[in-house]
């Protein structure tokens, strides 16, 4: 049976967090008499920003505003071409310590917030206001009020192009999801700070590292400093076959499970084919799968020779089928 032709749209799950924010306040008549006696207007919490999630790693603010008989907030999200945040709901909670369940709300209620594009420096935001109107004053009892925001986050999809049946299914057996799955440890990377080995490149250039993510990471690296060879001893990696900016970015991918040579619409092409080699030489399957991802993609009439060697000098299978079956048309 001939094989078919075929090119695959890929579009994400939708990821939905609840981000709380906690608010610890006085007795709502103290609230009335302070502003009564000095402010004349009510207490606003400004610039927040969530440290959890997805809004971490996000442009955003949050404003929450309290008033004897009124609560306010304003969330801004951030307006981005081919992605999209949307706040879905929106809960405020009174809760008091002195309640016999202390851990759950005396009142609840939804906010109905409104929804305005508004631009800020050279950004464009949605801004989500609700307000709250108490109809009668809230007790004094009450110490504690907690905001509930959901928020919704999804992309545009993507659209890949394989060349065959069998080779999106190869490679979606390979990388599977594991490219999304971003580290925790970019504080770490580049640091001196506790790293006890150190690359060498480029002659005299220096990158600090650390054994134990090596070690977890790469299957080569794990042997290297396992069987104490004299990378080991000596704490330093010379490397006299990978330029600075290609090691960069190769561990980069190990501390931070990012290559930003892979993203958006214009990629690196050669980066790509270093770090294709570089993944194979210290088996890190993961990344060596990710590059051959986006090289299939690539391969035409006019590179195939070159990819078809490449696959085959770096055992590449994928790239090396996909390359022939140009090359034979």
């Amino acid at each position: 049976m001939d094989k078919i032709e075929i090119s695959e749209l890929q579009i994400k799950d939708e990821l939905c967090e609840e981000f709380n924010w906690n608010f610890k306040i006085p007795k709502r008549s103290r609230i009335q008499e302070n502003i009564n006696r000095v402010t004349r207007s009510g207490f606003i919490f400004s610039n927040l920003k969530y440290s959890w999630g997805f809004l971490s790693d996000m442009d955003h603010t949050l404003s929450f505003a309290i008033y004897p008989d009124q609560m306010s907030a304003i969330l801004y999200l951030p307006i981005e071409p081919n992605k999209k945040l949307e706040l879905r709901s929106s809960i405020l909670e009174l809760f008091s310590s002195t309640s016999p369940t202390p851990l759950r709300p005396v009142f609840s209620t939804s906010l109905n917030f409104t929804i305005d594009p508004v631009p800020i420096g050279d950004k464009l935001f949605h801004r989500y206001a609700a307000v709250w109107n108490a109809e009668a004053p809230w007790d004094d009892a009450v110490d504690s009020v907690r905001l509930k925001n959901g928020v919704v986050y999804y992309e545009r999809g993507e659209v890949t192009l394989y060349a065959n049946a069998d080779l999106a299914r190869k490679l979606l057996l390979r990388v599977g999801d594991d490219h999304l799955n971003f580290g925790g440890n970019d504080k770490m990377f580049l640091s001196r700070a506790a790293s006890d080995v150190t690359f060498v490149c480029d002659g005299d250039v220096e990158l600090p590292a650390h054994r134990f993510l090596l070690c977890s990471k790469s299957l080569m690296f794990n042997r290297m400093f396992k069987h104490d060879m004299k990378e080991a001893q000596e704490g330093k990696i010379i490397v006299e076959d990978i330029s600075a900016p290609i090691l960069t970015e190769f561990l980069r991918f190990l501390y931070c499970r990012r290559v930003d040579s892979l993203e958006g619409g214009q990629p690196d092409q050669l980066l790509i084919e270093e770090l294709f080699k570089v993944a194979e030489k210290y088996d890190v399957p993961t990344l060596k799968d990710l590059c051959e991802r986006r090289l299939v993609q690539d391969v035409g009439v006019e590179n195939a020779a070159e990819m078809y060697c490449l696959g085959d000098m770096y055992n590449g299978d994928v790239l090396k089928e996909q390359a022939l079956r140009i090359m034979i048309r």
